[in-house]
């Protein structure tokens, strides 16, 4: 590796165990194997190494599922690939839920000023009116599309945050768990499209 992927690679470490509070630089230099003054060469502050590291997995994923409200792609499709892709992202990266949901509530205004000044941000509207334009022409039934996309994300989002009490509730080992998560996109994907397409579910409009 570079100099500048061992720094990313020790900085990912150090944040993702600590947080951007509790990380120090030193202790970044020291993992990445060189001196302060060198880190500090190719990163001038912990903020700069704090977002490059945060847009190292934003620009990986997010272009990803905005470019699924730009096809033809009907949102039976639209959500079975936002499934796909949003899975395979967190099968690659499974610590990243738990370590962005602590950086979001420990440093909202940091972590957020990284998305909006990289303009690296979902597209959710986009993908909300894809939801309207369904419903409109009863494609599926009439639904609230913040909570759609509300319940997509946390049934991907939630078993990688529940791994350690899944797996102490039913006494199980790694490669058990493993199985569960690796079936959750034919389980998500069933579960949401059922819900969309049976009349007899309640409806959530408002």
């Amino acid at each position: 590796m570079t100099t500048e992927e061992k720094i990313l690679l020790a900085a990912k470490k150090s944040f993702f165990e600590k947080g951007y509070d509790g990380a120090k630089m030193q202790d970044i230099a020291n993992d990445a194997g060189i001196n302060k003054a060198m880190l500090h060469y190719y990163f001038r502050s912990k903020e700069l190494l704090y977002e490059k590291v945060n847009m190292s997995f934003a620009k990986v994923i997010i272009p990803q599922i905005n470019s699924l409200v730009d096809t033809e792609l009907n949102i039976f499709q639209t959500i079975e690939n936002f499934v796909e892709i949003y899975l395979e992202f967190l099968q690659k990266n499974p610590d990243l839920p738990s370590y962005f949901i602590g950086e979001m509530n420990r440093n909202h205004d940091m972590f957020f000023k990284v998305l909006s000044e990289n303009a690296t941000q979902p597209n959710f509207v986009a993908f909300a009116q894809k939801i309207y334009s369904a419903i409109e022409q009863k494609e599926i039934r009439p639904v609230n599309p913040i909570q759609l996309i509300l319940n997509i994300i946390s049934l991907c989002i939630f078993p990688y945050l529940a791994a350690p009490m899944l797996q102490y509730a039913t006494q199980s080992d790694d490669t058990f768990i493993g199985e569960i998560i690796a079936n959750r996109k034919k389980e998500i994907t069933s579960f949401i499209l059922h819900s969309l397409t049976n009349q007899n579910d309640v409806l959530y409009e408002n």
